[in-house]
């Protein structure tokens, strides 16, 4: 009895372990200039900061290791953070993916893709996209390192910081996203300049968004 206990409580924790290892929030920030300088044709970092929690302790350094691998898929200055809580570890990367008007590169784990509508210049619509290739990757080389760590996308939550530096009025159409604490199906903000919105976005297995890419539609006046 005190046997099947004991595996029940193994399982379970190690079920909370895997599920820690997906992403508990990621943060994104975009100037709308960024829109423009992406539509003439140029590449854009964004700045990414993505959260990670454990529970329990890290008593053979695996975050550590988890670290090593990760940076051999992100850019140089990509900072890795590790802190430990009363009952948790928090693993925090800041980083930057591209934002461009073409597909992701071959090694790269994921971007921004604009993707211009053809018959109205100032419209398009960003979307992001993971490399499910370099994903699988990096998963098999955590799984090696711990068979408890990986890597599951999406994101528990997206958070998508909008901050308009242009003159011209923009719109943005955001669907199933939260805005001020409030759920919206869909939604079109508009932002003058020096204006900006957070929307959020749940990625979790109830919400769309742990099926398809998160993206939003862009208006400019």
């Amino acid at each position: 009895m005190i046997k099947k206990i004991l595996i029940k409580f193994l399982f379970v924790l190690s079920v909370l372990f895997l599920i820690s290892c997906t992403p508990d929030e990621m943060q994104i920030t975009l100037y709308t200039s960024d829109i423009d300088s992406v539509r003439d044709g140029e590449t854009v970092d964004l700045p990414v900061k993505i959260s990670f929690s454990m529970p329990g302790d890290d008593k053979n350094n695996d975050l550590e290791k988890a670290r090593n691998i990760a940076k051999n898929y992100l850019p140089l200055d990509t900072k890795f953070s590790i802190s430990k809580g009363q009952y948790s570890q928090f693993f925090i990367v800041d980083t930057t993916l591209p934002f461009q008007s073409k597909n992701i590169g071959n090694r790269q784990i994921g971007g921004f893709l604009y993707l211009p509508k053809s018959e109205k210049q100032n419209q398009g619509q960003i979307k992001l996209i993971f490399n499910d290739d370099v994903v699988k990757e990096i998963d098999s080389l955590l799984r090696n390192l711990n068979f408890m760590l990986s890597l599951n996308l999406p994101p528990k939550t997206y958070k998508l910081r909008i901050i308009s530096d242009s003159k011209e009025m923009v719109e943005i159409n955001s669907y199933s996203a939260w805005i001020s604490k409030k759920p919206h199906v869909e939604q079109v903000t508009s932002l003058k300049r020096r204006e900006e919105v957070e929307l959020i976005f749940k990625g979790g297995s109830s919400s769309i968004y742990s099926q398809i890419p998160i993206f939003i539609d862009i208006n400019k006046k």
